[in-house]
């Protein structure tokens, strides 16, 4: 739980950190971390020049996240916490109070993207329809396509919605 702005940043710096090591769990492509890393240094400047107040009220907190097409720093009102035996958080429910900073990436035409991903334009559009490409957004005929958006790999991949 981030409360101060001092907090955001070491939690921050230390998120960029593992995203530029290659070696993490994070199975991400090089075109994927590139746009992640470069997404990261707008947030942080952002993050450098906002007037972010300490948070000194009970129950209130930040959290920084990076969601399909942007980086975002919210701040949360928590409603309900557990804690286990250790004191440590074992559940929390909370509510998205306001959103501070977001910073988005760019979107691609399906045929960018098959050139950036060395596909064909087919391909691609094979990924929409069949779900692998779930970021993507249809604009009037076009799709687009953000660019946090990571190749698909083959197989069926679970996913989460909330």
């Amino acid at each position: 739980m981030l409360l101060n702005r001092r907090e955001i940043i070491e939690s921050f710096d230390d998120f960029v950190i593992h995203h530029k090591n290659e070696n993490n769990k994070d199975a991400y492509s090089t075109t994927k971390r590139k746009v992640l890393l470069s997404l990261c240094g707008k947030f942080y400047q952002l993050l450098i020049q906002k007037y972010i107040p300490n948070l000194t009220e009970d129950w209130l907190y930040y959290k920084y996240s990076v969601i399909e097409d942007s980086i975002k720093l919210t701040l949360y009102k928590c409603e309900e916490i557990e804690f286990n035996e250790n004191n440590e958080v074992e559940s929390l429910v909370s509510d998205e109070e306001y959103t501070l900073i977001e910073v988005k990436c760019d979107y691609l035409t399906v045929e960018q993207y098959a050139i950036l991903h060395e596909v064909t334009d087919t391909t691609v559009r094979q990924w929409i329809r069949r779900g692998k490409l779930r970021t993507a957004k249809k604009e009037g005929n076009s799709w687009l396509i953000p660019t946090l958006a990571d190749k698909p790999t083959r197989g069926f991949e679970s996913a989460t919605y909330c």
